[in-house]
């Protein structure tokens, strides 16, 4: 369903702490929201939590086509209104509501990312596009495109998202580390950041969570394998599925991520606390910011105007640990927005 955004946040606001949020990100949050097409789905507040981190809260909103969302913006476009708001990549946005194009008919998600900034003016966002088409599947219907299709698809949906050409060194790089991906694995999400001054490839790829040191020694990662092998033993090593997000360009570079999710609720999980005690150990997060995105999950019913019926909002948490290019370890917390309408 279409999330009507500018009331969900303001529902969500009152468990969003203030030491993640300061009122002036609380402003630009709520300002940034208030123009947005409405197409998404799913929305996310990204924090920081590191000691000292900076006053900023990134948004990410999921526009799907099985929630509605591509043919929402469909219907955007025909009535000849303009999208500032959507950025530099609207021809991204135009093949993605057709769905007879070749962007339209095999990514069935899209992400957009607005970077939060002090100034008034909002950022250009960026899109991530995703490149699996089984993606609003049920997760074991996930298998992927070849490699072949996956370069296709990204060269395709990145010459969109440019003013010219994607690199073409880095699609290269980008079919050879999809063919090194162990049984089970399969690329994910994809996107570039200009805006940020690089042409590199974020990307994210699915694997068994126990092959991830070995793959990305295949694909000739530079990065800090000490403080992969800390963080993957931080989370566990699950044996299942995980989310590796890794850059590349003319070459792969030595950052990588991983997500951390949980089912148990995070201030009831001895899980969830033993990662935040660890983190606070090393320096990578600071306690009570920690504690604050424990806080965060919940569940609340809201009655708003744009809304027929009373929503179920579900207020879900991941973490993300990052090895940075200098080796050390960075944590961030991602509070997630889920509402459905409650029919009973």
């Amino acid at each position: 369903m279409i999330q009507p955004i500018p009331g969900l946040l303001a529902a969500v606001d009152p468990f969003l702490s203030g030491i993640l949020a300061s009122p002036a990100a609380r402003r630009r949050i709520a300002e940034r929201v208030t123009n947005l097409p409405p197409i998404w789905s799913q929305s996310c507040i990204e924090c920081r939590l590191a000691p000292q981190a900076e006053d900023r809260c990134d948004l990410l909103f999921c526009a799907s086509r099985q929630g509605g969302g591509q043919r929402a913006l469909a219907a955007r476009l025909r009535s000849g209104r303009p999208i500032p708001e959507l950025g530099r990549a609207h021809r991204f946005w135009e093949a993605w509501a057709d769905p007879e194009s070749e962007i339209g008919r095999n990514v069935p998600v899209v992400w957009l990312e607005i970077d939060d900034t002090p100034e008034d003016r909002a950022p250009d966002p960026f899109v991530f596009m995703t490149l699996d088409p089984a993606y609003e599947s049920a997760p074991t219907a996930s298998t992927g495109l070849s490699p072949e299709r996956a370069r296709a698809l990204a060269e395709e949906g990145l010459r969109l998202m440019l003013d010219d050409a994607p690199d073409p060194a880095a699609l290269d790089l980008l079919e050879r580390c999809a063919r090194l991906l162990p049984e089970g694995g399969y690329m994910l999400h994809l996107t570039t950041m200009p805006q940020r001054g690089s042409r590199d490839l974020r990307v994210s790829a699915v694997m068994p969570a126990h092959q991830i040191l070995s793959w990305l020694d295949a694909i000739g990662w530079p990065g800090d394998t000490r403080t992969l092998a800390l963080m993957l033993d931080l989370l566990g090593l699950p044996r299942g599925l995980l989310a590796v997000h890794f850059e590349i360009g003319d070459a792969v570079r030595p950052t990588v991520a991983l997500d951390f999710k949980s089912r148990a609720r995070p201030n009831e999980s001895p899980v969830w606390r033993g990662l935040l005690d660890r983190l606070v150990d090393l320096g990578a997060c600071d306690r009570a910011r920690g504690q604050a995105a424990l806080d965060w999950a919940g569940t609340q019913l809201v009655d708003l105007p744009e809304a027929a019926w009373s929503m179920r909002v579900q207020r879900e948490l991941m973490f993300k640990l990052r090895v940075q290019a200098d080796g050390s370890l960075e944590a961030k917390a991602y509070l997630g927005i889920f509402s459905s309408y409650a029919l009973l």
